[in-house]
């Protein structure tokens, strides 16, 4: 069993040259590792070089408390805020639970937040992917990812939905080889470096 991640990933045009940074997300909850390996081989795949990924455990964030926002959020998620904000994107990639997004997954982003309109997910490029190990699941949680992101108004990098289902099918030795849900993965991934580099470009973020 491994907790949620949360990864970061640098594209290679950055505003000054330098490698430019996306957060990744991975939910929690029972997934065997090697479901999580295969997670990284996506962005291993994708990023070709041209991006620098980090993990991110979700775990420890405390349950979201409005009272305790601003200044009065704990020393954790203070600093999980300051790492989104400081990232040039995220990729989100969640299993399906209940016909749903995974708590952990959800907790980060009520986080995540606030204040409303105005919080580090604002204007940020995500891509975002589920997975299932039934042959059907996935596309609602994909969709109520998208529902909370848009919430907060995210940039959800446009590419092809990316649902690997029966994933245990598709992984082998912890690394994902279904060729069809490889290629929906990548392209989601080169989407959202393609949206980084046009939003860095523009230079001025709405106010």
């Amino acid at each position: 069993m491994i907790a949620h991640e949360l990864e970061d990933v640098r594209e290679g045009m950055g505003r000054d040259g330098a490698e430019s940074r996306v957060l990744r997300d991975r939910p929690a909850g029972c997934l065997l590792q090697r479901e999580i390996r295969a997670r990284q081989a996506i962005c291993d795949a994708a990023r070709a070089g041209r991006a620098e990924i980090q993990l991110y455990d979700l775990a420890p964030i405390p349950l979201y408390n409005q009272d305790f926002e601003g200044d009065m959020r704990p020393p954790i998620v203070k600093k999980l805020l300051a790492d989104i904000a400081d990232a040039d994107g995220l990729v989100l990639c969640a299993p399906e639970f209940n016909h749903s997004i995974p708590g952990v997954l959800k907790n980060a982003i009520d986080w995540a937040s606030r204040p409303a309109f105005q919080s580090v997910l604002a204007y940020k490029p995500v891509a975002i992917m589920a997975t299932s190990r039934g042959p059907l699941g996935g596309a609602r949680c994909l969709e109520h990812m998208r529902t909370a992101l848009d919430s907060c108004l995210s940039r959800i990098a446009l590419a092809r939905e990316v649902i690997i289902t029966a994933c245990e099918t598709k992984i082998t030795d912890g690394r994902l080889v279904d060729e069809t849900s490889l290629g929906f993965a990548c392209g989601a991934v080169e989407a959202l470096l393609k949206e980084i580099a046009l939003w860095q470009a523009a230079e001025v973020k709405p106010q």
